[in-house]
């Protein structure tokens, strides 16, 4: 004990002082709450390697934005560890509607291997996976952190697109476009969790316009068009009024996503872009589809009776 945090009595013993005694408990205990406290996003840069600054930047987002979303490197081995494969990436972390950061999160490779022309003219493209999460681990919706989610909550005016992909959903938002991203087309369930809708979905389709924009080539993807369909069901099922958004294929119909869209094109021309609501006649009808029923894999009957309980004309923001 030291002679500054005690009192002398004339015996020669010392006592703690009370109130510095006190001060420092409190000190320790604010720095013990802000040890568990949840970490938010962040907003001081941190040093990321060009590989992701690059990666980043196709889809028109930089270091600044990269903080505010939590983004960080992770070496061959941080990610042979965490999600055992041997290869250089950089992980995205998923946020609440607060922008309180999980522990989930799924990470992106950036050591692909380039694209090649042999001699003979043809391009040589090698097949490899972009993401990967811990094996297990069950489906979560990307809420980019450089939205306000509160007020969009409160704003059921605002439309929300649904696109595949965190990068996609926060170049979207950095955009003014509000948008969610899926870790797949179809990860808006979890049959192993008897979740046919996230619950973050549930919130934010309540009374309000939910549109799906998925790549340009969704034309040719049978599964994509059938995984967009049972999200569009969902969605009128929770109360919302789901519409499709189709993007046009880029040059030599290369594919489009959203971010590539909103970095060629203007904010006025997306939203000019058609739109096909997706009515209560429409989903009846896909219900009464012996083939498309099936592959949706709801009950028909008991889904075509909600349907039909909620066939009102429809309007909102």
């Amino acid at each position: 004990m030291s002679d500054a945090s005690a009192k002398a009595y004339p015996d020669g013993l010392k006592v703690p002082d009370n109130a510095t005694t006190d001060a420092k408990r409190k000190a320790r205990n604010r720095l013990k709450a802000a040890a568990k406290k949840p970490t938010k996003a962040r907003t001081r840069a941190k040093q990321l390697s060009q590989a992701t600054l690059v990666d980043l930047a196709r889809s028109g987002l930089n270091a600044n934005d990269a903080a505010k979303m939590g983004i960080e490197d992770m070496t061959a081995a941080q990610c042979e560890v965490e999600f055992g494969i041997p290869r250089a990436a950089y992980r995205l972390p998923y946020a609440d509607f607060d922008g309180v950061f999980s522990d989930y999160g799924r990470a992106r490779f950036t050591d692909f291997i380039p694209a090649r022309v042999d001699h003979e003219g043809n391009k040589i493209t090698h097949d490899q996976i972009k993401y990967i999460q811990k094996a297990r681990s069950s489906v979560h919706l990307y809420l980019p952190t450089l939205t306000k989610w509160r007020a969009v909550i409160d704003d059921t005016t605002i439309p929300v697109y649904s696109t595949e992909g965190e990068k996609k959903a926060a170049a979207a938002c950095k955009a003014g476009v509000i948008t969610v991203g899926l870790g797949g087309v179809d990860a808006f369930a979890s049959s192993k969790r008897d979740i046919d809708l996230l619950q973050e979905l549930v919130v934010l389709a309540k009374g309000r316009r939910m549109r799906i924009a998925y790549d340009s080539d969704i034309i040719s993807k049978d599964e994509v068009r059938l995984a967009r369909k049972k999200l569009a069901l969902q969605y009128f099922l929770a109360g919302g009024y789901p519409e499709f958004i189709d993007l046009p294929p880029g040059e030599d119909d290369a594919k489009v996503g959203l971010d590539d869209y909103l970095m060629a094109h203007s904010k006025k021309d997306f939203a000019a872009l058609p739109r096909q609501e997706v009515t209560p006649q429409l989903l009846v009808r896909w219900l009464h589809n012996k083939k498309k029923r099936e592959k949706l894999g709801f009950d028909p009957e008991t889904t075509a009776r909600h349907v039909r309980a909620d066939s009102r004309s429809k309007k909102c923001g």
